[in-house]
This record gives structure tokens, C-alpha cells and sequence, in this order.
């Protein structure tokens, strides 16, 4: 206590002196005596040699389903050169989500609880990955089984890897042009032709039109997605939106608060409202930078945290893409016949037929 140190510090020492020696000396040993008594066996595990690859293996796992033992990591003599092959199964893992996300949808709506359509499922299995699966596919499968086959059907729809990649480089190929380039619409035709023979994505040309290459590049990836992944899309749309409205009302709110007092900085020789500018924009780039992270989480754990309600509305959603799209199951030898407009069509700067008075343009054309 306070007491014993007083006499040790001034043991053999005149008025107002103090023996700092004999004092640091007591002062170590008893530290020694504590360390002595102190267990630390909890450290092991963090100074172990592989606890930054077990640390990284379990956020893997936590944040994106993606399994790597840690002698995986173990092979690398620098540790940034694993980052490769962590994104390439990020890559693949999430490959995987888009193949099984629609099944999911599938299996909720028809096999849940409180129904079981087996119809209904065969119906849309066909419509949904253009295959011809039968009752008798199907027949005395559980529901375990039921996803599996589902999922080989969802796979064989899905294209590959390789594939997509061949899609995402003839896109960018088309549109990513240097500035002192442009965009042919020969360039554009071929590819929206070569779209739709192989893999029947369809985008008509005239959409692109008034579009910067920027525009139609994203256009383009859109038409895709709804052709493969409408459920996932929506969902991630869902998400993100939701993330945004979150993050947008936490940082007024942090806003409300740090006015409220922003003008004690005057004592400082601070100006409130520069302050509040400055700490502001602080306060919006760490919201804005950890949306990114948040979404990425979020969507590799959607159905973990999706409710049946909300799996029941992304059905609904690709109900409605999928439903004039002509299934290989009820594709018969007549053909069918192309869907046409033969209205007139509305000009972009001509009135809107809204009747708002507004150009079309500026109204439900933008």
C-alpha cells in the first residue's frame, strides 16, 4: 500500500529524499512474483505459428461459406500471394450460390410446409431451366433429393465459368473503348446477335441508342442477369437497397448529434462550421466505405437470413421474367409467333403519352 511504499522509499534517507533504487527494486520483484502467479496458457493459441492462417481460414468460413484448412495457406511463403487463390474460391463459391439461390426459391414455394405441389414444381422446373424433366424423375424423392436434382438442373442451365467469362469479354470488349474510340453499331449488332443465338439473351438495339457506352455495357449485364440469375439479382438489389436506407439514417443521425455540439470547438479557436463540414465528411466516407464490406457478407448468408415471405416474393419476381420466355419442354414443331408492338412508337422528345405534358424523355422515358 501507499504506507509501505513511503517507508522503503525513505528507508535510511533524510527528510524530503527518497531511495528510488530500493524502491524500483520492490517494486520489480513483486511484479515478478505476480507474473509467477499468472497463467498464461490462454496465449498459446495467438502466438502460435499458424493462428494468423487459422484466424484467416475462420473469417473465410464466417463471412463467405468458403472452406480452407489452413495448410492451404501454410504452402505461401508470402503471405499475399494466397490472395489469388482466396478469390478464386470467393469466385467459386459464389458461382455455386447463383446455381442453388433459384432452387431454393423453388423448393420454398412448392415443397414447404403447408403445400406440396409436385406439378407445379415439374412445371416450373422446365419453364425456369428450359429442360424436360418427368414425373417419374421425381417420383418417391425426398426433399433432400428433390434439391439435388434441382440443382443438376440449375447447373446444366447456368453457364459455365468459362462461359460467363467468354460473355463478360466480348461485353467489354464492345464497349470498353478508349477515348479516342468508339462504338460501332456493327459492333453492337454482332454481339447482340451472338447474345441471343447462344444463349438467348435478348436486347434490342434501339435501347442502346441513345446510351453512352458506359449505359450499354451496363444494360447488356443486366439483360444477362435476368436471363440467369433474376431471383439472386433482386434479392442483392433487396439487400443493397436496404443497406443504403440503414447507413443514410444512422449518418443523419450522427449528424443531428454532432450539430447539437459542434459550437463548443469554438473554445478551441476552431470554426463550428468548418468543423462540422470536416467531421461530416469523416464520418460519410466510413459509412460509405463499409456498405461495400457489409453487402458482400450479407449476400453469401441470404439463405440463412431470407424468411419464406420474402423467398415467396423473389418467386413471384422471377414468375413474372420467365413467364413469356418459351419453355424446351412445351416447344412444339409449329413454332411460335414473334411478340410484336405495332403501336406507333413514342419519340423521345415527343409528349408523353401520360398525358403529364412533360417530353417522354424527361418523363416515363428517362
Amino acid at each position: 500500500n501507499d504506507r509501505e511504499l513511503r517507508k522503503l522509499a525513505k528507508d535510511e534517507y533524510n527528510e524530503g529524499e527518497f531511495n528510488r533504487d530500493n524502491l524500483a527494486r520492490y517494486l520489480i520483484s513483486r511484479a515478478e512474483e505476480t507474473v509467477e502467479k499468472t497463467d498464461f496458457t490462454a496465449l498459446d493459441l495467438i502466438l502460435a505459428e499458424d493462428f494468423g492462417r487459422k484466424q484467416l481460414s475462420g473469417w473465410l468460413r464466417h463471412h463467405f461459406g468458403v472452406e480452407m484448412s489452413p495448410e492451404e495457406f501454410a504452402k505461401f511463403e508470402d503471405p499475399l500471394d494466397s490472395i489469388s487463390l482466396v478469390q478464386e474460391r470467393v469466385r467459386q463459391r459464389y458461382q455455386e450460390k447463383e446455381i442453388r439461390f433459384p432452387v431454393l426459391i423453388g423448393i420454398n414455394r412448392y415443397f414447404s410446409k403447408q403445400n406440396s405441389d409436385r406439378e407445379g414444381l415439374i412445371n416450373w422446373i422446365n419453364g425456369r431451366f428450359e429442360t424436360r424433366i418427368t414425373d417419374d424423375e421425381l417420383k418417391n424423392k425426398e426433399r433432400a433429393q428433390l434439391a439435388d436434382t434441382l440443382v443438376d438442373c440449375s447447373r446444366s442451365f447456368y453457364p459455365s465459368a468459362e462461359k460467363m467469362a467468354e460473355i463478360e469479354a466480348r461485353i467489354d470488349a464492345t464497349f470498353m473503348k478508349t477515348d479516342d474510340q468508339s462504338v460501332s453499331t456493327h459492333e453492337v449488332s454482332t454481339l447482340l446477335s451472338w447474345l441471343n443465338a447462344n444463349y438467348k439473351v435478348q436486347v434490342d438495339t434501339a435501347d442502346l441508342a441513345d446510351k453512352s457506352s458506359a449505359e450499354s455495357r451496363q444494360l447488356v449485364y443486366q439483360a444477362v442477369g435476368q436471363r440467369f440469375r433474376p431471383e439472386l439479382g433482386k434479392a442483392e438489389r433487396d439487400l443493397l437497397l436496404e443497406l443504403l436506407d440503414h447507413a443514410w439514417k444512422e449518418h443523419l443521425y450522427f449528424m443531428d448529434h454532432l450539430r447539437s455540439g459542434i459550437g463548443l470547438v469554438g473554445y478551441a479557436q476552431k470554426d463550428p462550421k468548418v468543423e462540422y463540414k470536416r467531421e461530416g465528411m469523416k464520418a460519410f466516407e466510413l459509412v460509405w466505405g463499409g456498405i461495400g464490406e457489409r453487402a458482400t457478407s450479407a449476400v453469401f448468408r441470404l439463405e440463412s437470413d431470407s424468411s419464406q415471405e420474402y423467398l415467396d416474393s423473389l418467386w413471384s419476381n422471377a414468375t413474372a421474367i420467365h413467364e413469356t420466355a418459351q419453355s424446351a419442354a412445351v416447344e412444339f414443331s409449329g413454332g411460335t409467333e414473334t411478340i410484336r408492338n405495332f403501336d406507333d412508337k413514342v419519340g423521345r422528345n415527343d409528349p408523353c403519352p401520360c398525358g403529364s405534358g412533360k417530353k417522354f424523355k424527361k418523363c416515363h422515358g428517362a
